[in-house]
């Protein structure tokens, strides 16, 4: 390396920290979180890149805000040092001395992973000296044997909970529907800010915090000015939440760089609404609230279509005078990937179905996507012996395509490693 370019590389190190190094260094990686639908993951490049920023959009019920449920409830079983799942993840009640500081102290979470001894996962930051009462710290002797002690029992178990954090300016979060979902409420650090200025500064103080993974903002449409809330409505505050919006864009970002440089990374995830344009006549007669900059500091956005629900008829009362019931049973979604910097997908445009109640098929809120998954195997990965009349599939041999749509339905092994074998096909993965 050039003198100068040496010297310029302390000068900058030295003022402005470590921002300077190689590329095939940088703290970003290709990390994905699955978003709990294998066609929205597909759409993705395998699902939501973390660090980044993705955002959610469209109409009214549409599954913006089930989606974004759906991916908080995943990643809290997984490891926050490797972002694979983790074993025997189970909820931890807040000690009592956190209750004394906070009676809503959030819960935390213990579980089982063994990344940092299969070298996925990077050198772990080292407890300081502990401080007594006296303000004495420990000596040198004992401070070594407890890291010791802490190095070794971290070898065997490298789990850290993986934070999750749920901005509600809509007032409307669920937690009877979001916990149908599978989300576990007492581990997420929900806030309900008054206006857009408390929210943004809230989430710009919580990603610098470094201490947490997963970001939810609902919704950036209704983040309220305090100017509107302050000053009477016969005022006219021309493009004040777009100009807000912008200015806060560039603050997330900002932070989010910045946690980037300590080898961590949070993920955002930001949902929109729609609203129509004055006097549109051709295109797209829709918009986003909060002005442009939004597009493009994100890395994904996807759009969400009007949902479809299936419903049940099941009839009652006497003879003469019938009564029906629509029961719901099914609630599909419909999405399209309008960009994608994080993969080579984009415009590509899909669905995923839920269940809209318990039955016998599972729980309510489980994605139905076995059948889909088969059908792709079928045309992709299925291969027919036509002179022993069987079918292979994943190392196994059936005798008709049937058996493998039901071994697929009730075998969720099975399914994990077709979905696998069917990313690195479709996705042109080695």
């Amino acid at each position: 390396m050039p003198g100068k370019l040496v010297s310029f590389a302390k000068t900058a190190k030295k003022k402005y920290g470590d921002v300077l190094g190689r590329a095939d260094v940088t703290p970003s990686s290709d990390r994905r979180l699955p978003s709990g639908s294998f066609d929205l993951d597909l759409a993705l490049g395998r699902g939501y890149r973390v660090g980044w920023v993705t955002s959610l959009y469209g109409a009214k019920s549409g599954g913006k805000t089930t989606t974004a449920i759906r991916a908080l409830s995943i990643a809290q079983n997984y490891c926050r040092n490797c972002y694979r799942p983790a074993q025997n993840v189970e909820a931890v009640p807040p000690s009592k001395e956190d209750l004394a500081e906070d009676p809503d102290a959030r819960w935390s979470a213990k579980g089982e992973c063994t990344c940092y001894a299969e070298g996925l996962c990077r050198e772990p930051d080292v407890p300081e000296k502990e401080t007594d009462k006296d303000g004495k710290k420990e000596k040198e002797k004992d401070y070594k044997a407890r890291i010791e002690k802490w190095r070794k029992a971290f070898e065997k178990n490298s789990y850290e909970e993986l934070v999750c954090s749920w901005i509600d300016t809509e007032g409307r979060f669920d937690k009877a529907y979001a916990t149908k979902i599978g989300l576990d409420c007492r581990r997420v650090l929900y806030m309900r800010p008054e206006s857009a200025e408390e929210g943004i500064d809230l989430m710009h103080a919580l990603v610098c915090t470094i201490e947490v993974d997963m970001l939810v903002l609902d919704s950036i449409a209704q983040l309220v000015p305090t100017a509107e809330l302050t000053e009477s409505t016969l005022e006219w505050q021309q493009g004040l939440h777009a100009r807000l919006m912008n200015k806060a864009v560039r603050k997330l970002i900002s932070g989010s760089s910045m946690v980037a440089r300590s080898n961590r990374a949070i993920t955002q995830i930001w949902i929109n609404q729609v609203r129509d344009k004055i006097g549109t006549l051709y295109g797209d007669p829709t918009v986003k609230p909060g002005g442009k900059g939004q597009e493009f500091a994100v890395s994904a956005e996807i759009k969400f279509n009007d949902g479809k629900m299936e419903y049940t008829e099941e009839t009652y009362g006497s003879k003469d005078r019938k009564e029906i019931d629509r029961i719901p049973t099914k609630e599909t979604f419909y999405f399209e990937v309008t960009k994608n910097s994080s993969a080579s997908t984009k415009t590509v445009r899909g669905h995923y179905a839920q269940l809209a109640r318990d039955s016998k098929a599972g729980p309510m809120g489980q994605v139905i996507e076995a059948d889909e998954i088969f059908n792709r195997a079928r045309h992709y990965l299925v291969k027919q012996d036509k002179k022993a009349k069987k079918y292979k599939l994943a190392g196994r041999e059936y005798s008709a395509q049937k058996a493998i749509q039901l071994d697929l339905s009730e075998d969720p092994a099975l399914l994990a490693q077709v979905k696998e074998e069917l990313f690195q096909r479709l996705l042109g993965e080695n």
